[in-house]
């Protein structure tokens, strides 16, 4: 399989993972729509797909927006919540796990872990 296969894949299995644990459908994840439960997966979906290393850009682009600056500030602002919240950060991590992608801190504008980043 090419590595575009794979990578496609793998957004797949995130989305449709996240969907299952918020009873959402992939098509109302990727679209417009708002109400909590949806922007609550669709953030989530944000922070897998960025640590399974796609960019902002091509985050943004699946769904459907046309900058990728919500992206960033969605990530960064669930990080944060996921720091304080050590309950909230095990569901994340057992849904992380169930997708199979490591969670670690990374910096929302270049992917590159913290240490790296600074």
């Amino acid at each position: 399989m090419a590595t575009c296969d794979v990578k496609i894949a793998q957004a797949a299995r995130i989305l449709n993972v996240v969907g299952e644990y918020y009873g959402v459908k992939q098509d109302d994840l990727v679209g417009p729509r708002r109400p909590a439960a949806l922007v609550e997966a669709r953030t989530l979906s944000y922070l897998l797909l960025r640590e399974a290393g796609f960019t902002l850009r091509q985050v943004a682009e699946m769904f459907g927006k046309s900058d990728h600056s919500t992206v960033a500030h969605s990530v960064g602002r669930l990080r944060a919540i996921l720091r304080a919240s050590p309950r909230r950060l095990a569901f994340v991590e057992a849904i992380a796990a169930d997708c199979g992608v490591p969670l670690g801190e990374k910096c929302c504008e270049c992917g590159r872990p913290l240490e790296a980043a600074a």
